[in-house]
């Protein structure tokens, strides 16, 4: 590929997927982006919006090669060089930055989706039960640490706003929840008196109405998997009382994703690999979750 672009900080995470060649953009807010014009191209490039009322170009930084130069709404780029820049939102919608060559031919395009802000609600539960008594507060306050950074994966990369109501709340159950389990480990969550027992205890504790209910629970299997470690239904999900981290932090993403519409990819730098993976979302997560479908739709 003679023309890329590229996140001259990678490590940020805030909404590049680089094997689409897209990125998201705040409505209102900006994100830097970085393009490679390789050595095998034949001309200088020209990089510009392909509407300039959705997306602004500013912050031109020449990285490598001959400097770069503004021209119109964008940037007159060497062949063999690289720069960087800063992308603003402004009118929200899907749109592109072009890369033609001075001469005009066509050699790249960078999607880009300008995104208003999608703002959620969630509350955080700390399941116990007759026999399991985990301290309210060492509990809570490990979910709290780690939903800061998943809030911060969702705002960054999405653009969704989630937001913490109500206290920490103690879903306690008044029986068993491991009785089916002879070995006393694990919760049957597709068990409709388990799941009844729990749903009775949640409305039983002092809670706040949130759009998401998110409980920390333990050791939770259904029929059909004996090995998960997280469970996404309707408006609710359940995540294992893992300590903070990125693992813990993906899960509870990957959870809150299905919560939001997002199914499994196969890619392991993502958050919706089917097992515990990565910490970024892919082109098409980014688009279904600030779509605006219905939590627990589809």
């Amino acid at each position: 590929m003679a023309v890329v672009f590229l996140d001259p900080e990678p490590s940020t995470g805030d909404g590049f997927d680089v094997a689409a060649q897209y990125q998201m953009v705040p409505s209102g807010g900006h994100r830097r982006m970085g393009l490679w014009v390789q050595a095998d191209e034949t001309e200088d490039v020209i990089i510009y919006p392909a509407d300039p009322n959705k997306i602004g170009l500013w912050g031109l930084y020449t990285i490598d090669g001959r400097p770069a130069v503004t021209r119109g709404a964008g940037y007159q780029v060497a062949r063999n060089s690289a720069i960087r820049f800063f992308m603003r939102g402004r009118d929200p919608g899907p749109t592109a930055l072009i890369v033609e060559t001075v001469s005009g031919k066509p050699r790249s395009f960078l999607l880009v989706s300008v995104k208003t802000q999608r703002a959620l609600t969630y509350q955080l539960y700390v399941l116990s039960d007759a026999v399991r008594k985990p301290n309210i507060v060492e509990s809570g306050g490990e979910m709290k640490t780690i939903m800061a950074d998943v809030a911060r994966l969702f705002i960054e990369q999405a653009n969704v706003k989630l937001t913490q109501v109500g206290d920490i709340a103690n879903a306690a159950a008044l029986l068993d929840l491991n009785a089916r389990d002879p070995l006393k480990r694990r919760i049957f969550l597709d068990d409709p008196t388990i799941f009844s027992a729990i749903a009775s205890a949640a409305l039983a504790a002092p809670h706040a109405i949130a759009d998401l209910y998110i409980f920390r629970t333990w050791d939770i299997v259904i029929e059909s998997k004996p090995d998960l470690v997280g469970l996404a239904t309707g408006n609710c999900c359940f995540v294992e009382n893992f300590p903070p981290g990125n693992r813990a932090t993906s899960l509870y993403a990957h959870e809150i994703g299905h919560n939001l519409g997002l199914f499994h990819d196969n890619d392991a730098q993502h958050i919706m690999f089917p097992n515990i993976g990565g910490l970024s979302f892919s082109m098409h997560d980014i688009e279904t979750m600030n779509f605006g479908y219905p939590i627990g739709a589809i």
